[in-house]
């Protein structure tokens, strides 16, 4: 995929393409139906990605969980057939553009020979534009709001069910794909290490949303390999609360050494809550009998 990063000296370079515009946290189904519209039509599929949001300048004293970080979403971006990417650093100057404002920055820095966005598009100052305005300047193809159970697909409703409900599988449902975190390996307290289940502890590379504490079952990737993995989200309140929750996983046929490199952690559905236990062994008691619901693919709650 092409990647340009949008600066004072872009310009057009005369390719037609078809720009979707959107929020696109998460890429999730509604947003597929963008790019696939893109891809189906006689130009360029390409999209518009802003970073950070307009939000994370404003309000930068509160946090701002993403599903999707810029560079997950330049990975992921491919599979659905985009074959350009226009990347802007964007600053509290741009999001005070009025739409005119806004318009004028998408002819002289990309010029689209279409436009793909959704109907509750909003952009520029206030969010005072939209597809109607979008149309007056260029050709422009809005799609409806996918819904699904009755509910519009959202980022936010996806955030809701990861951090408030633990529902990945709901998630998953909404994503079209696990949800999913990156980062490195850093050392932890090396308690699983003690009671024979080694864990992996994340450090992300992006502010996630984290799952509602507890243990999930779902997929590792480290060094090209996937490992099934129970992972547990949470404040060890058994070994000693931590004063933030953290990812750490352990990969069901891994051993060695894997301090510093990267590690993917899959979501794909909760076992239980967070548990107090009252001695390690009563903790090593129960990590096995996650592990037995894991192998045999069996819900605990």
């Amino acid at each position: 995929m092409d990647i340009i990063e949008i600066d004072s000296k872009t310009r057009p370079d005369g390719t037609k393409v078809a720009l979707c515009l959107g929020n696109f946290d998460g890429l999730h189904l509604g947003h597929q139906e963008l790019l696939l519209t893109a891809r189906k039509s006689d130009y360029l599929p390409s999209i518009l990605l802003f970073e950070p949001s307009a939000e994370a300048l404003l309000f930068p004293e509160r946090p701002h969980p993403v599903l999707t970080s810029l560079a997950d979403k330049l990975r992921i971006l491919p599979r659905y057939g985009i074959e350009r990417a226009y990347v802007l650093r964007a600053n509290l100057s741009f999001y005070a553009l009025d739409p005119q404002g806004f318009v004028s920055f998408l002819k002289e820095k990309i010029d689209p020979s279409l436009i793909v966005c959704g109907t509750d598009f909003r952009f520029a100052r206030n969010c005072e534009g939209n597809p109607t305005l979008l149309r007056k300047a260029f050709p422009t193809v809005e799609l409806p709001l996918l819904q699904k159970d009755g509910e519009k697909v959202s980022s936010t409703r996806i955030r809701r069910l990861i951090m408030e409900e633990g529902d990945v599988r709901a998630a998953t449902s909404l994503l079209g794909r696990p949800y999913e975190m990156k980062g490195s390996v850093r050392h932890g307290l090396h308690n699983g290490t003690r009671i024979g289940f080694p864990t992996l502890n994340l450090l992300p590379s992006a502010p996630y949303c984290y799952p509602l504490n507890g243990v999930y079952e779902g997929v590792s990737y480290l060094s090209g390999m996937a490992y099934r993995s129970i992972i547990n989200v949470g404040t060890n309140p058994t070994v000693g609360a931590l004063s933030a929750p953290q990812v750490e996983s352990h990969l069901l046929g891994f051993s060695g050494d894997a301090y510093g490199k990267t590690l993917y952690v899959s979501f794909e559905r909760r076992l239980r809550g967070e548990k107090r236990f009252g001695s390690l062994a009563e903790l090593q008691k129960q990590i096995e009998h996650d592990k037995e619901a894991v192998l045999r693919g069996e819900e605990e709650e």
